[in-house]
């Protein structure tokens, strides 16, 4: 069997952006690396209006923490939020949570899930992230996309030349790609190969026709073959002297 091995990061060297990318890149897409405002905060849910206001008269001079320890003597419910941009946060709550200060006691807000009262314990503001700090990231968003987009192209390529007809010599000498063999290959021995693409080829070949190019198979997300059987050798069975000898030694293991 002979077959073609086109793998995604055999091209990664040829694809890597330079500097002069990066830093173009960066430039016109400042916002992209913008860490937005983030807080910490304590949201008190109540089931209706008054009791939501009753909470917030009796915790008016209160601190932090006594107002969770008044919160606990009263059995009312609250969660604790870390690190929550205004995105990740109902919008109901959020205008109220990122218009008031750090230790501050917002008035009730109204959602469709209940009422709240909000108190704000850390303000993370807004960051600029610098070139150094995005460089590493934008490499990796760059690289995947020409090489996702040069990926498939190939494989439209690929399909297309086989469609016309060629041999996979001809395809691999068009596309600068190696060809791989494996000599007297057998079915059953399939699953004792530790080698994922070998095992793809020789189960593609036992389905395949002799001096047919196969269509691209993929084998993950970022390898596919093409494969060709050269020689087809039917299965026969073994002449009677050479049972008699396999059998013979298995007997003579056995007795060791």
């Amino acid at each position: 069997v002979s077959y073609l091995i086109i793998d995604k990061n055999n091209y990664t060297n040829q694809f890597t952006p330079s500097s002069t990318q990066i830093e173009n890149y960066y430039n016109n897409n400042k916002n992209l690396f913008l860490n937005q405002e983030k807080r910490d905060f304590i949201q008190f849910n109540f089931k209706n209006l008054e009791d939501a206001s009753k909470f917030k008269s009796n915790i008016t001079s209160y601190k932090k923490e006594e107002i969770i320890e008044f919160a606990n003597d009263n059995n009312i419910v609250f969660n604790e939020f870390s690190k929550l941009s205004k995105n990740e946060v109902l919008e109901d709550l959020s205008k109220v949570i990122f218009n008031i200060q750090k230790d501050q006691v917002s008035d009730v807000v109204e959602t469709p899930l209940a009422k709240h009262i909000v108190v704000v314990n850390n303000v993370y503001p807004e960051i600029q992230r610098t070139l150094s700090q995005s460089k590493d990231e934008i490499k990796n968003t760059l690289l995947k996309v020409e090489l996702d987009n040069f990926m498939v192209d190939l494989k439209n390529k690929l399909s297309q030349q086989i469609l016309d007809g060629l041999s996979l010599n001809e395809i691999a000498i068009d596309n600068n790609l190696n060809i791989e063999k494996i000599k007297n290959a057998e079915l059953q021995n399939i699953k004792a190969e530790n080698d994922l693409i070998k095992n793809q080829v020789i189960k593609k070949a036992f389905a395949s026709n002799q001096d047919f190019v196969s269509d691209v198979v993929d084998v993950d997300d970022n390898r596919f073959i093409i494969i060709n059987v050269d020689g087809i050798e039917n299965e026969k069975p073994y002449k009677l002297n050479e049972v008699f000898k396999i059998v013979s030694n298995d007997w003579i293991n056995t007795l060791k």
